[in-house]
Order: C-alpha cells, then sequence, then structure tokens
C-alpha cells in the first residue's frame, strides 16, 4: 500500500496539493454568476512547513522549493500511516474559509463539495495511467488498485431500526459534501444489501447471495409477497414497479460509477446533484423495507 501512496509524490499531483495547479472557475448555479476558482488554496513554503507540525513531521523552512516540502511531509506521513489524516486536512473546508467568505452556509458545503471532487477526479486521471485511483472508503483516503475492492465497513447488527438507516445516510450525504460521491454511492448500496439481508434474516431464512443485490431483493420479495399482480390497485403496482427500477438503477450505477471497481472503459463521472438522488432514493427504500419488515413482525 506505502508504495501506492508514493504516487501523489508525482509533481503534477503535487502542484495540486500545494495550490498551483487550478482547473477554471466554479459557478454557484446556472443562474447565479458568482464564479470561485476550482483548486486547493495555495500554500506557501512556511505554510506548508507549519501544516507538517500538526502532524510531528521534520520538515523544516529553508531554501527548497514548495512542492520539495509537500514531498517531505507525505514521505512523514506514509511512514506513520499519516497519509489519510493530512489528504483529509488539505481537502477540508476550514482551509476554503477566504475563497468561500460571503456565501451561505449551504452554498459553501455545495462550491466545496464540487471543487474537492473535481480535484481527486483530476489526481485520478494522473493514478489511471498506473491503473491506481484516490477513493475516501469510509473515512479513510486509500490510493487503491483500480481492480480491487475495499468494502464499506458497517457493524454487524442483530437488528436494523430507522437509527442506523439515518446514520448510514449522514455518512453518505457528509461524502458528498467532501466531493466523495464514489464513496457515497457504494454507502447507498451497502444500506440496500443490509436491509435486504436484515429482511432475509428476520423470516428465519439465510440470504441467497450477499454482493448480489437482484438476487438477494428477489428473495425478499418471495419471502414478502411483494411480487406484483393483476389484483393489486394499479397506483401500488406503480410505486412496486418504481422500486424494482430503483434498486437496479442503484445496483448498475455502483458496477460503473462507484469507488468499488475500476475506471474501465464503462466508468462513469457522477455529478454531485446525481449522487444525492442516488443517496435520497436509497434512504426511501430502506426505511420502507423497515416498515415491510415490520408490518410482517
Amino acid at each position: 500500500m506505502n508504495e501506492q501512496y508514493d504516487l501523489l509524490k508525482a509533481r503534477s499531483i503535487l502542484d495540486i496539493l500545494i495550490g498551483d495547479t487550478s482547473f477554471g472557475q466554479i459557478k454557484v448555479s446556472e443562474n447565479d454568476n458568482r464564479e470561485v476558482r476550482c483548486g486547493l488554496p495555495y500554500l506557501t513554503g512556511t505554510a506548508i512547513c507549519e501544516a507538517a507540525g500538526l502532524f510531528s513531521a521534520p520538515v523544516m523552512y529553508g531554501s527548497s522549493s514548495r512542492w520539495v516540502y509537500m514531498c517531505q511531509l507525505i514521505d512523514w506521513c506514509i511512514e506513520h500511516s499519516r497519509i489519510s489524516d493530512l489528504l483529509h486536512y488539505l481537502f477540508s473546508k476550514a482551509r476554503f474559509s477566504d475563497v468561500l467568505h460571503g456565501f451561505s452556509a449551504e452554498e459553501v458545503n455545495l462550491l466545496h463539495g464540487r471543487i474537492i471532487s473535481e480535484i481527486i477526479s483530476q489526481i485520478n486521471g494522473y493514478l489511471s495511467f498506473s491503473d491506481n485511483e484516490l477513493v475516501l472508503v469510509g473515512n479513510v483516503y486509500y490510493v487503491k488498485s483500480q481492480h480491487v475492492e475495499i468494502p464499506v465497513e458497517t457493524p454487524s447488527l442483530d437488528r436494523i431500526d430507522r437509527e442506523y438507516i439515518r446514520q448510514l445516510i449522514d455518512r453518505a450525504f457528509e461524502d458528498i459534501s467532501n466531493g466523495n460521491n464514489d464513496s457515497a454511492i457504494t454507502k447507498a448500496r451497502t444500506l440496500i444489501e443490509e436491509i435486504f439481508c436484515y429482511a432475509i434474516e428476520q423470516q428465519n431464512c439465510s440470504p441467497s447471495g450477499r454482493g448480489d443485490i437482484t438476487r438477494l431483493y428477489n428473495q425478499v420479495k418471495d419471502l414478502y409477497n411483494m411480487h406484483q399482480n393483476r389484483d393489486i390497485d394499479r397506483r401500488i403496482s406503480d410505486l412496486l414497479s418504481g422500486l424494482n427500477k430503483i434498486v437496479d438503477a442503484i445496483s448498475n450505477m455502483r458496477n460503473v460509477a462507484s469507488d468499488s471497481h475500476g475506471l474501465g472503459a464503462r466508468r462513469i463521472a457522477i455529478s454531485d446533484y446525481h449522487t444525492r438522488l442516488v443517496v435520497g432514493a436509497a434512504a426511501v427504500f430502506s426505511e420502507f423495507m423497515l416498515s415491510v419488515v415490520e408490518n410482517a413482525q
């Protein structure tokens, strides 16, 4: 893993991290022409060395270039398992206080999320040449192979309730605010898989196959008699059909857009507002499924 983190020391990526590289301007919205610079805040040599103190890194200010200081800081953080903490600091909303001064709280969250999402996308553009990518899984940043999955850690629960759903959804929305749309999609998919497994186990059955969300959903529909039929009200039938589409869409989106798979030809870049739709749909669906389980009990 350390060898993959070393990829962050490429000069093109260092220039992004110290704020030398920007990616144009970002508008607040189509109807609001106010713009902000799309890039990390500029770090002076002194500021990099001061930041190194936060991680107890012995980076001393002298006559070196700024990118050299950042390279030294990354080396220290890799060696002491603090590289994820360093990235959290560099990407943190607090560092954008000058850039985003004067915007509302909602606008700050929106703009910060878009900027970080673009920065991670650009970093991954460089990392893709070595078939690697930068992702946030749980609360940890990884540089990993595009072809290796790092599962989202979820607690082992005897019971799933609305508080559990809310917490996981809140974490997903936090990912979006931090520009980590891939991780948010993975959490949305994980939540649906967990609620399916819970529903199946409540019927004293074993899940037919973890990881196969369609297969799990079919098992749930059999156990809870959720199949459509001609005798059911058409409006309810339409809702159930919509549920099928939600599950299929989230499952397929994970396959082509989330942090669980490589960039491949079918991988797409997903916008933050689309990710919010995915997470919101997963929340509504999970609440519904929990109600189905409770009603059966």
